[in-house]
């Protein structure tokens, strides 16, 4: 994901955004496809480590989120990378920083929020695959062998790059620690910030 701002926002940068919104406290309204999204609890992550006091306006769905930062109805978004990208191309909105944790492909001149503002900070969006729990762990660790051999080739690489995705393989092990470390920051934000859905 992304936040991307109006070009005519004041808004350069995560310094300028934070500075703004406590000088104006509830001046700067944000823009995500709705309550609960990745993107919404992205930007109160950002807000709950800078002390930034933003105004979450949710809309239906990613189009209508970034069209409110094209028309200047919000300051600033948290939009999908793939979504922004010819909004940034055409200079309909700037960018401020990425989410995920390294430079997309897509975009390496684009900074990510833990470069420029929060180091550690890391709200990609991820998938990966399930088996039912009573799945043996002869057909898991086959099936995972068999995934990361794909997940390594050039061709399933250059696929993901398309859509602004990066392979990442990984053991049973690694993604039950890696679904654990996120589950309990993302419930420490939804917590923190009160997030519902309604």
């Amino acid at each position: 994901m992304a936040f991307v701002a109006n070009p005519m926002a004041p808004l350069s940068n995560f310094r300028e955004m934070v500075a703004e919104s406590k000088r104006r406290p509830g001046g700067l309204s944000w823009s995500t496809p709705g309550l609960a999204t990745g993107n919404h609890i992205a930007g109160e992550w950002f807000a709950s480590e800078t002390g930034a006091r933003l105004v979450h306006i949710p809309y239906k769905g990613g189009p209508a989120g970034v069209n409110a930062v094209i028309a200047g109805e919000v300051s600033f978004g948290v939009v999908s990378l793939i979504q922004a990208l010819p909004f940034v191309k055409a200079g309909n909105v700037k960018i401020l920083g990425v989410t995920s944790n390294k430079r997309s492909p897509l975009a390496l001149d684009w900074p990510t929020v833990a470069e420029l503002s929060i180091p550690g900070f890391d709200a990609q969006v991820r998938s990966a695959m399930f088996a039912p729990a009573a799945t043996s762990k002869q057909v898991i660790n086959k099936i995972n062998a068999d995934i990361n051999m794909i997940l390594r080739s050039a061709e399933m690489s250059d696929k993901l790059a398309v859509l602004g995705a990066v392979p990442q393989t990984s053991t049973p092990q690694e993604l039950d620690a890696t679904i654990a470390r996120i589950r309990a920051q993302m419930a420490k934000i939804i917590g923190e910030a009160k997030i519902t859905v309604e």
